[in-house]
């Protein structure tokens, strides 16, 4: 629990006189159940209580168009986005481990079905965000999440020669962060607004890159790998934890501390 006790946030929190939960938990429970599982009454509680409720109640759910929290009790509340109905396709077979997530590498990857130029999202041309949590160590050049469709990409970079993180965000210019060298702070994000990008490591910026937006690519998103129209490039060998997409509004540090704490719980 984040301690939160539900006797106090029943009101102004989407819920209903006589359920415990929220309006956007139930949506995700009834997405869990078409895609094949109905969740126990204590993975319900444990998804209403530790995430949606926290998450109404500081904001972040008006700014996130898709969240996929692969430490999870099981593959298919896995693959199940907590909002809009993406539900993810692991390719190469990675394997799923309960509350840990997918073991990523070489020809593998999840695509997230999310495509982010369909429209009426909450991410737009010039105000997107996205962010992924992988536990591993660089050993070569891979993409940690993406796509892109010719033209332009969405996608987050790690260069082992040098240690630096590249951002795209609708464009094919980039910004690049100082050295990593090894994904031990395990959390990269960035985000654009207007026509600045910024790269995040662990929640702390790390550059800013004044570049235009070119367009919104045309392909869904992959995590664990990019998604070059359909070819997976440059794969990460990785426990992938979660992956999200959103708006620029979408306040990263906050996401990411309450999705560790919602993990490290479980």
């Amino acid at each position: 629990m984040l301690g939160i006790g539900t006797t106090t946030i029943k009101l102004g929190s989407g819920k209903v006189s006589g359920d415990p939960y929220t309006d956007l938990a139930r949506s995700f429970f009834l997405r869990v159940q078409a895609n094949g599982y109905t969740m126990a009454t204590e993975e319900k509680n444990y998804y209403n209580d530790n995430f949606f409720v926290v998450a109404e109640g500081n904001g972040l759910s008006s700014h996130i168009d898709r969240l996929h929290i692969y430490s999870s009790y099981n593959a298919v509340i896995a693959r199940t986005s907590l909002f809009g109905n993406y539900f993810a396709v692991p390719i190469g077979s990675p394997v799923f481990t309960a509350k840990s997530g997918y073991t990523m590498g070489a020809a593998k990857a999840i695509n997230t079905n999310f495509n982010a130029s369909i429209g009426g999202l909450k991410g737009t041309l010039n105000s997107n965000s996205f962010g992924t949590r992988q536990d591993g160590t660089v050993s070569n050049d891979f993409y940690l999440m993406g796509g892109g469709d010719g033209v332009s990409l969405n996608a987050l970079t790690v260069n082992a020669s040098n240690g630096m993180m590249d951002g795209y965000f609708n464009s094919n210019n980039h910004s690049t962060s100082a050295p990593i060298y090894t994904l031990g702070d395990n959390k990269y994000s960035g985000k654009r607004t207007s026509a600045t990008s910024i790269t995040y490591r662990s929640n702390s910026a790390t550059s800013t890159t004044i570049a235009a937006s070119t367009s919104i690519p045309n392909v869904v998103q992959y995590d664990g790998a990019f998604n070059n129209n359909g070819t997976i490039v440059d794969a990460h060998a990785s426990t992938l934890r979660y992956g999200y997409h959103g708006d620029a509004a979408l306040d990263i540090t906050v996401l990411q501390t309450l999705l560790d704490s919602f993990i490290l719980a479980m």
